[in-house]
């Protein structure tokens, strides 16, 4: 059966390239106009994509083990030679997720988008929210089946975008018609860095078995997140000020 996982090896990078080519043209489909209706449709489908490719790789990992344990040549669809390629389309498209949902959660233009037919009625700038959650499991699959610094790369990734969701969840709750909008964001951004903070110092510790490397990268990730709270804080005691 080696022949068999070897040539689903060679196909995963067309498979995966074919799958955001139906995504793309799912979306175009809908025909969502103007563009910006068409970005705020694409977020969740965009991070949903990536989410399932995360939860494939981790499974054909997982499918590959007993084979190995008897001795077979085989590689899995996201084996040691196709890392690289995976790696980086699922980084890039994840960076894409988190640039359209910050713009989403931040941008009063899109309330009112998707009004009654956006799935658990998150229209609107709460669209965010879920794409932004989802980012947070796809990190966290990732890193599962991630080693070296792949996985370090993917765990600190799994950390911001848990940052980002909380953020996200406080900016599309902001109501269009908030004076100084952006003061209560640098507040928002301010406890979701401060809530960071605490997790990896010691949210983490607590939960997770003592020899968890998640809690050594959540300890080298606390000076960054402890000092981004830092800045924010002198950012909104000037806005106060101003």
């Amino acid at each position: 059966m080696s022949w068999l996982w070897d040539r689903a090896a060679r196909l995963a990078p067309a498979a995966y390239i074919l799958g955001l080519i139906a995504l793309g043209l799912a979306e175009i489909q809908r025909g969502f106009a103007p563009a910006r209706y068409f970005l705020w449709g694409a977020v969740c489908d965009l991070a949903g994509f990536v989410l399932v490719a995360a939860l494939a790789g981790w499974i054909a990992r997982w499918r590959r083990r007993p084979r190995l344990a008897v001795g077979a040549r085989t590689s899995d669809a996201f084996g040691q030679d196709c890392v690289p390629w995976f790696h980086g389309l699922q980084a890039l498209l994840s960076l894409v997720v988190a640039g359209l949902a910050v713009w989403i959660a931040s941008d009063f233009s899109f309330d009112g988008m998707g009004e009654g037919v956006a799935l658990f009625g998150l229209s609107g700038r709460r669209a965010a929210c879920p794409a932004a959650l989802m980012l947070v499991g796809t990190s966290i699959l990732m890193a599962w089946q991630s080693g070296g610094r792949g996985r370090a790369g993917w765990q600190y990734a799994a950390m911001v975008a848990g940052m980002l969701f909380t953020t996200c969840l406080s900016w599309a709750a902001l109501a269009a018609t908030t004076p100084a909008p952006w003061d209560h964001r640098s507040v928002n951004l301010l406890i979701s860095a401060s809530m960071m903070t605490l997790l990896t110092g010691l949210g983490l510790a607590r939960v997770l078995p003592r020899h968890s490397d998640w809690i050594q990268r959540g300890r080298r990730a606390l000076p960054a997140f402890g000092s981004l709270a830092l800045v924010l804080l002198a950012i909104v005691v000037a806005q106060r000020l101003l």
